[in-house]
């Protein structure tokens, strides 16, 4: 099988695509994927930083520590996680390292997708 990378156009398609599913629910109606990074920012905002002015560690930290807490329709089998990175093409270099390192690589890569909106958004909050 050919191994693809974190940053070809097929993973960052297919975490967009993603994106939209995990920000379904029955309240939001979520159809694009601009909707889908708007609701995830806003929703990660509302919950972890809007009365949490002081909050003590980097916005991915928090974001990842946040996206754990099953805030959002994401992954957390790991199970279901390395499957899920196979069928989009990421593979680990053994069983060990994919046991160990899926869930990171999985948060990491849907806040790769919302960081640019994310610290916009931030951004104008603090102005």
């Amino acid at each position: 099988m050919k191994k693809i990378r974190t940053n070809s156009k097929e993973v960052k398609e297919a975490i967009r695509l993603h994106l939209i599913e995990i920000s379904e629910n029955d309240d939001v109606k979520v159809e694009t994927v601009e909707q889908a990074k708007n609701y995830i920012v806003n929703r990660f905002y509302n919950e972890m930083i809007k009365y949490n002015k002081h909050y003590n560690t980097n916005i991915q930290e928090l974001f990842i520590y946040w996206l754990n807490g099953l805030s959002l329709n994401t992954y957390y089998i790991t199970d279901d996680i390395i499957n899920y990175l196979h069928e989009i093409g990421l593979y680990g270099k053994d069983e060990k390292q994919e046991q160990e390192k899926a869930a990171n690589l999985y948060h990491y890569l849907i806040f790769k997708e919302v960081k640019k909106e994310l610290f916009k958004f931030l951004k104008e909050r603090r102005n």
